[in-house]
């Protein structure tokens, strides 16, 4: 069996991730579930070896020997690009992947909200974040985010990656990629390293440690727009998170500076069409006002999610009313709906009562 093959069925059945391990079959994600791939035959440890030593650059191939562990990103012809992810289980290679769009989404096709996404993409400095669980559509969104800014701003945009995964092409702005681990040492050298090199946009791709929520902010402090995950569910956890990376005796400080510096934040849950034709984004959207400053300073962060059901004239929304409108639209069944909520009581009343969320439109 030829990895060709395999990623070639894969992009066919548009399914996001190939898992690939001895003694197993292949199988794919499709419509968020791993089934095993129809009519393909059971792995060896030799079929995985080659398929590692197929697609592994030389670099990848030195650190998975040295590290048992290491992610990649790869371009086969006429089939795609992918992202690889190759480590060891029970004392042999195993490999993940993910498909990786060659070219960005534009909003419109992604069912994300033009006129909120494209006000935080014109922003001249501050931090916004993008949050969700892995396969959220995060990554997916900001791709969306810098090519609406690359096709119309004349801009610097640097990012830092863990891998490279969106590869873009200057159009009206000028991109440098930086690969954390080959092209640069960690997240925090390279944002360090970045004040130097006179972005005007820096797009992080995860922050997992207190030194890079550090760099995070003084980057935004120093006047650049910062793009950025984390792996949280809605706003309160994100802001919780970002505070919790400080230690305690900082935290009157760190709100000080999130309340400024925080233009936007867009929380992601991928939900499965009815009638399982693909899958849909249910979010939240957090907007920068006079009140979202206050709660944040003050430490009222609890407080938010009802500032965000009234706050739509400022293009906020609760994942309750993003839930609402794609029920009452027809494109998701109320089992999903609920399934997703946090709050299965407060989701259920709104859709006896008709609350719809006012000002919140999907591409159906």
């Amino acid at each position: 069996m030829e990895i060709d093959s395999l990623l070639s069925i894969m992009r066919d059945k548009n399914a996001s991730d190939m898992f690939l391990r001895p003694k197993s079959v292949p199988r794919l994600r499709l419509m968020r579930k791993v089934i095993p791939m129809e009519g393909a035959e059971e792995l060896s440890i030799e079929d995985i070896n080659a398929f590692v030593q197929e697609i592994a650059p030389e670099h990848a191939l030195r650190t998975f020997e040295q590290e048992k562990d290491v992610d990649f990103t790869f371009y086969r012809d006429n089939i795609g690009r992918f992202r690889a992810s190759l480590f060891f289980q029970r004392n042999n290679p195993a490999i993940v992947l993910r498909c990786i769009r060659e070219i960005p989404q534009s909003f419109e096709e992604l069912n994300m909200p033009s006129d909120v996404l494209g006000s935080l993409c014109r922003q001249e400095r501050g931090l916004i974040l993008l949050t969700g669980t892995t396969g959220s559509g995060k990554s997916t969104t900001i791709a969306a985010m810098l090519q609406y800014i690359n096709s119309s701003m004349n801009k610097h945009i640097l990012t830092l990656e863990d891998p490279i995964e969106f590869v873009f092409s200057d159009n009206k702005s000028i991109f440098n990629q930086r690969s954390v681990g080959f092209d640069v040492k960690n997240y925090a050298v390279g944002l360090k390293q970045a004040i130097l090199q006179s972005p005007d946009i820096i797009y992080i791709a995860n922050i997992r440690d207190l030194e890079t929520m550090r760099a995070a902010i003084s980057a935004a402090e120093l006047g650049v727009l910062v793009f950025a995950t984390l792996h949280t569910n809605n706003a309160v956890e994100s802001i919780e998170k970002i505070i919790n990376f400080f230690p305690p005796h900082q935290a009157v400080e760190v709100r000080r500076q999130i309340s400024l510096l925080l233009k936007g934040l867009i929380s992601l849950r991928l939900l499965p069409r009815k009638g399982g034709d693909g899958l849909v984004p249910a979010y939240e959207i957090m907007i920068q006002t006079p009140s979202i400053v206050r709660l944040v300073r003050d430490n009222e962060i609890q407080d938010i999610p009802r500032y965000l059901e009234d706050g739509d004239i400022y293009g906020m929304c609760s994942f309750k009313q993003s839930l609402v409108k794609l029920v009452k639209s027809g494109i998701i069944d109320k089992g999903t709906a609920l399934s997703s909520s946090d709050s299965k009581d407060d989701l259920s009343l709104s859709l006896a009562d008709g609350q719809e969320g006012m000002n919140i439109t999907y591409n159906t």
